[in-house]
């Protein structure tokens, strides 16, 4: 590091010259390695938790295929048998049997590829539902009112009350279920922070933020 004494006696000219333009060095000096989802990648793995949430999600997707796989019974082609109901783990039955008389071991593992089927495609489908409801909302001022009562209806009554209704009056498939888990589930995802940051950024009024961003 350079000392005031360095400086002393010298005349200004000597103290400062012009230096000819570079665009290697501009380039260099204004070059920049970050990468988003490098960081991303980099503040997940310090999370031990979430590594190791990580890996267990990445052995029941894998094994889930491996225990169909090597499992005695088919999901599609299970006989009910009153006989062997309720059965206790052996040899023959890895996990027992329902009061049905069927295998648990395959329902168990295809159910766990359902589940985790529903979980992505729901995962995907809010997050894409509520990023462009998100932006509709801050963008248009005029809908405000009605995506804020919007919100404010669907979040306000409990979760299993509207999937009940639905089973009831639709029907129960996977499909009428993921459907109507993004539909209920948007508000949550991603429409509110979109709302905000679209509003954030083209109004300079803090308090039209506050309703929305749950200030009041």
């Amino acid at each position: 590091m350079a000392k005031a004494s360095d400086f002393e006696g010298k005349k200004q000219d000597e103290l400062f010259y012009f230096v000819d333009y570079s665009p290697e060095e501009a380039e260099r000096v204004g070059y920049s390695n970050y990468s988003y989802w490098g960081s991303v990648i980099q503040n997940f793995l310090k999370h031990k938790a979430a590594v190791v949430c990580l890996f267990l999600f990445l052995f029941l997707v894998i094994f889930s295929f491996i225990a169909l796989a090597i499992g005695k019974y088919d999901y599609q082609t299970l006989v009910t048998d009153s006989s062997l109901a309720f059965r206790k783990p052996n040899s023959e039955y890895w996990f027992g049997t329902d009061n049905l008389g069927r295998d648990y071991w395959c329902q168990v593992w295809y159910a766990t590829q359902v589940s985790i089927r529903l979980a992505l495609i729901v995962a995907v489908g809010e997050s894409i539902l509520g990023v462009i409801i998100g932006l509709i909302w801050g963008y248009v001022r005029k809908l405000d009112r009605f995506f804020t009562e919007l919100y404010n209806l669907i979040d306000n009554v409990p979760y299993i009350i509207y999937m009940t209704l639905i089973a009831l009056v639709v029907g129960q498939s996977f499909t009428i279920m993921a459907v109507s888990m993004i539909a209920i589930g948007w508000p949550a995802a991603s429409a509110t922070w979109c709302s905000c940051s679209v509003t954030a950024s083209t109004t300079s009024r803090p308090a039209a933020l506050a309703p929305r961003c749950g200030a009041f």
